[in-house]
Order: structure tokens, then sequence, then C-alpha cells
């Protein structure tokens, strides 16, 4: 009887050891095509600044976007980077540190954890050309002790010749399957005041980018021909001319219904990119490819807690047909006016339920000399977003919260529906 009571009680521990064991059994995952969550670089000798959400097409495993580094020095060297991303720092004692990697040259890479208290072990190995390896590193090999607070992830390439350009990549980039504990975040207080609101002039292209260490974005090619442009600059008042067809994608797209938070955030971007296209000059307004970069970088320096508003406002024209030939192609065409208003998040998530909405000229583009309102509907109510503002918003749930969005501007109102997803 004791010998069955002691088995019992024997039995009945494993179990409850094995579950608690199982329950510190899990995944970070720091970024991944699903979750591309820009990094931070603390340290870096290589030639360029990372792409964060490169798109190269499907390389083998890798799925984009990716993380890319390229460049080339003028002497044999090591390049290293060190990377924290924003679910740094936390506690790590077990499992594996798994990434996918590539190059584009035969490379030695040595990788490490960039660790609070002291210099911790290094991973070593060769990769192949134009091949992706998926790497799957003890946590145990990593650390010079038991557990240690984690600040970022060392990715090191060993005496890269000179004036070879070599590309990296880098992908689905997670602990698994460890015991860990995040550091307490205290980004958000309602005592703080962080961002401190820019004097940018919304409606100048010029304007002292957020991030001075950042590489320059330039304008993306223009559609119309230097001989084109000279035509157009005396017909059109707004210096920026498309065709019928453009006009037609480009209002659908702002009214789009947004299917995923992705595709919600990206949606800015691709509106702005027929406006950035046919620009007669370069100087009309600030860039929307930088202000999109910028904002999310933004977003990750505050942790994905606070959230730049990003707004487009434009008067364009565009091509309309007055006759067509018996083929049906236009013969006689004029210029018609239009106008745009799109807003956007900087990022397509955030974490934790509170965050700071802020509307700063600075991710403002536009062609026009007055700024729009902007109104949100939070906890079942439109609340105003002034210029140089901010609002303190709480969720009370994860997961995916639409978000309508008013804008303003004169006489004409544009409402559309954000996707944000709260982790």
């Amino acid at each position: 009887m004791l010998n069955r009571v002691f088995i019992c009680v024997w039995f009945t521990c494993i179990v409850l050891a094995s579950s608690i064991h199982s329950a510190e059994c899990k995944s970070i995952s720091l970024y991944s095509s699903n979750n591309p969550s820009p990094g931070f670089l603390t340290n870096s000798s290589f030639p360029e600044n990372p792409e964060w959400q490169a798109n190269w097409g499907k390389l083998g495993e890798m799925e984009p976007p990716y993380i890319r580094f390229s460049g080339q020095h003028n002497q044999t060297k090591n390049w290293k980077a060190v990377i924290s991303f924003p679910q740094m720092p936390f506690y790590v004692s077990s499992g594996f540190l798994e990434l996918k990697v590539r190059a584009t040259q035969k490379v030695q890479i040595k990788i490490a954890l960039e660790q609070a208290e002291n210099n911790g072990l290094a991973y070593t190995t060769s990769i192949n050309a134009n091949q992706t390896h998926k790497l799957e590193i003890p946590i145990s090999s990593l650390l010079s002790k038991s557990s240690l607070i984690v600040k970022g992830v060392s990715i090191e390439l060993i005496q890269i010749p000179a004036n070879q350009y070599t590309t990296l990549f880098l992908d689905d980039i997670s602990f698994s399957c460890t015991s860990t504990t995040p550091i307490t975040n205290t980004v958000l207080k309602s005592s703080d005041t962080l961002f401190v609101f820019s004097e940018t002039i919304a409606e100048k292209a010029a304007r002292t980018p957020l991030d001075t260490g950042a590489m320059p974005i330039s304008y993306a090619l223009k559609k119309h021909s230097d001989s084109a442009q000279i035509v157009l600059r005396s017909l059109s008042e707004n210096q920026i001319v498309m065709t019928e067809n453009e006009h037609h994608i480009l209002q659908a797209k702002v009214l789009e219904k947004p299917s995923s938070p992705k595709q919600s955030w990206k949606s800015w971007n691709e509106c702005l990119y027929y406006i950035n296209k046919n620009r007669l000059n370069d100087s009309l307004f600030a860039n929307p490819k930088v202000l999109f970069r910028e904002a999310n970088n933004f977003s990750a320096s505050y942790n994905y807690q606070v959230i730049p508003i990003l707004v487009g406002l434009f008067n364009y024209d565009y091509y309309l047909c007055n006759q067509k030939n018996s083929d049906s192609i236009c013969i006689q065409k004029h210029l018609e006016s239009s106008k745009i208003m799109v807003s956007g998040f900087s990022s397509s998530f955030i974490y934790g339920s509170k965050v700071e909405f802020i509307l700063d000229p600075y991710f403002i583009t536009t062609n026009q000399k007055t700024m729009p309102e902007i109104e949100l509907f939070l906890h079942n109510q439109w609340v105003s977003l002034k210029i140089r503002s901010r609002i303190t918003h709480s969720f009370d749930s994860l997961g995916l919260h639409s978000i309508p969005v008013k804008l303003y501007h004169g006489s004409d109102i544009i409402e559309t529906t954000l996707l944000l997803e709260v982790r």
C-alpha cells in the first residue's frame, strides 16, 4: 500500500515537473517575414546601413521581407553589427537561437549574443554563396553563465576581401524553446513627455531627418521625360500630372478597405507612389518614401508604443480624353484637377495595450498651404488630433483593431479605416 502511494506521489511529481518545464518552453520571434520589425544598430562596421525590409524575391527558404546588409571596403577586414530588437533586453537561460542566413559570397560568419554583464561566447560557421542556411545554435554555447540579460544579437563576417561587394541576408531570427523573462518596459508614463514636436513646415520638401545616421532615400524616378516636363510645367498648376487610369486607380486605392494590418500599413506608401512618380520637380513636397521609413523607425525606437500618423494631402492633374479616333486612341485631351487625402499608421502593430498617437508636421507631405484636420474614432467617439498634439489610448484587448479615421480639408471630408494589431 505504501509502495503504491509512493509510486502515485512520485508519478504526480514527474507530471508536475514536466508541466512546469513545458510551460517555460516557448519561442520569441525577433524578426520574420510576418513580423518584419526593424531593429537598432548599437554597433556596426558594415560598409552600409541595413535595409530592414528588403525584397529580392524568394531566396530558397527565405521569404521576403528580410534584413539586407551590403557593401564593400577598400581593405580586407571583419564586418560586424550588433542588432537590438524591440523585445530586448530580456533574460535568457536555455533553448536555441535560430536564424536564416544567406550571402552572395562564401563567407565565414560569427554569431554571438550581446550581454549586459560581460562578453559571451561565439558560434562560427561557413556559409556557401547564394545558399540559404538555417542555423540552430544552442543558447548554452553562447552564454558565459547559466543565464544572462541579452541586449542584442551580434553578426560578424570574417575577413571580407578588399573591394569585394558582398550582400548578407538575415531572416526568421528567434529564440526557440527558451525560458525567458522580459525586462519591464517603462516607455509610456503619463508624466513623461518623450517626443518634442518639430517645427517642420509640412508643405516644404526640405526637412532635417529624424535619424541623421540613416541612408538617404532619393525620389523615385519620374515618369515624365525631361522634354515632357518642360511642356507640362506650363500647363499644370499643381505640377503633378498622371493619366486618367492612374487617377482612377489612386482614388480607388484611397478608399480601399484593408484586408490586414500589414496591408493597411503599406497602403499609405502605395497611394503616394502615384503622386511621387508623376511630379514635375523634386522639390515640390517631402519624399513620401523617406517619411514612411522614418515613421516606422521612429515607432521602433519607442518599442512600438508611439505611433505617428502619416498624412498625404495633394492637389494634382490628370489627362481626360476629349476625342478618340476609330481605333479608340485618344487624339484630343485636356487636364482635369483632382485631390487626394490619405492617412496611415507608422506600423501595423503595437506592443502592449497602451499607445500614444501623435500628429507632427514632419510626417505630413503635401503641396497645400493649409493643413488638414484629423479625427480618430476611439472608445466609441470621434477624437480630434491637432497638429503637434498627442492622444494616449488604451485598447481593451489584444488582437486586431479597426480604427476609423476622418480627414478634413476645406469642404472635403474623407473617412477611411485603418487596422492595427495589438500584441
